[in-house]
């Protein structure tokens, strides 16, 4: 009768040795491949988040200035008849820098500064320090049918000859051969949530409100731009001024904008856990350099875009 053999303790414990090396390297397997699919996800998160952010911004850049048969010239109330009032309101510097055209001084389809202590606007005070603040004004297209105007919009009717500026609530003004348009101002800043979290917002013109704040896109921590500029008028870049750079008489119509570019700094949700990253970065913007070392994981991107309905600058005198 055969005897049955089973492992020594010796053979159970090089087994178990074994066993435990296996599992180890599986489970090393196992969170290196987490770590890196969380990482993977943080970054094309990253990614998303950049691109959102600046088609908006250059959808409205590349447009700033266009309004139908007054593109290129700096608006008044002697070439439009402002017919409505916008409540809550987004007043930026200079004489004629708010929703709708005044009487006086040079029309600012598109302006920005550096957020202080002290803010240029009362609408962005909760802006972050250091981040830029874009305002753009412009006619959004396609032109639109009259019996179709939303009550919560403003708009200009124009033809060859003459421009009224109506809000959507009230009687829609009739000009001979003039279309509609929808009019728009905005206002893009950077904002730190209650969660703590940066988000890109706008604050954007409706009737009923004013210049409404709303979030656009999480992730955005820098907001900075670099402006192309003509100061000859010759239709050529002389230089590239930052925002903050950039004087009053300079926004006031001395130089053309022909392009600008626009910077963002865009982060994750979380800490880099897996320590892909070190955690210090240092990033180069128009306006010095930035630096971090609190493990999260960003990224900087660029775009560079045309204005194609930069302003004579001669209109925008008295």
């Amino acid at each position: 009768m055969s005897r049955v053999k089973g492992l020594t303790l010796v053979e159970l414990l090089i087994a178990m040795v074994l066993g435990v090396f296996v599992l180890s390297a599986v489970f090393g397997v196992f969170v290196s491949s987490s770590i890196s699919v969380t990482s993977t996800g943080q970054y094309n998160q990253i990614q998303e988040s950049a691109r959102l952010a600046l088609r908006l911004m250059s959808d409205d850049l590349s447009q700033a200035g266009f309004y139908a048969g007054l593109t290129g010239t700096s608006l008044t109330t002697r070439n439009v008849s402002v017919d409505a009032v916008v409540n809550n309101d987004c007043v930026g510097l200079g004489e004629n820098n708010a929703s709708v055209p005044a009487g006086r001084g040079h029309f600012r389809t598109i302006w920005s500064y550096r957020q202080s202590a002290v803010p240029s606007m009362d609408c962005t005070q909760q802006a972050l320090l250091g981040s830029h603040v874009l305002q753009v004004k412009r006619l959004l297209g396609p032109n639109v049918a009259a019996t179709a105007l939303s009550e919560n919009r403003y708009y200009l009717v124009s033809n060859h000859a003459q421009a009224r500026l109506f809000a959507g609530n009230q009687q829609a003004p009739v000009l001979v051969q003039g279309r509609y348009w929808q009019w728009q101002h905005r206002v893009y800043y950077v904002e730190r949530r209650d969660d703590g979290m940066p988000v890109l917002k706008w604050r954007q013109l409706y009737v009923n409100g004013g210049m409404v704040e709303e979030e656009l896109v999480e992730g955005v921590e820098m907001l900075q731009f670099l402006f192309a500029v003509d100061s000859l008028g010759d239709g050529r870049v002389d230089s590239y001024i930052t925002a903050s750079a950039m004087s009053e008489a300079q926004w006031d119509g001395v130089v053309e904008v022909l392009a600008v570019t626009v910077y963002l700094v865009v982060r994750a949700a979380n800490d880099d856990q897996g320590g892909i990253s070190d955690g210090r970065l240092r990033l180069t913007l128009p306006d010095g350099v930035v630096s971090y070392d609190d493990g999260i994981p960003r990224r900087l991107f660029s775009t560079t875009v045309m204005v194609r309905n930069a302003a004579l600058v001669a209109e925008g005198a008295g």
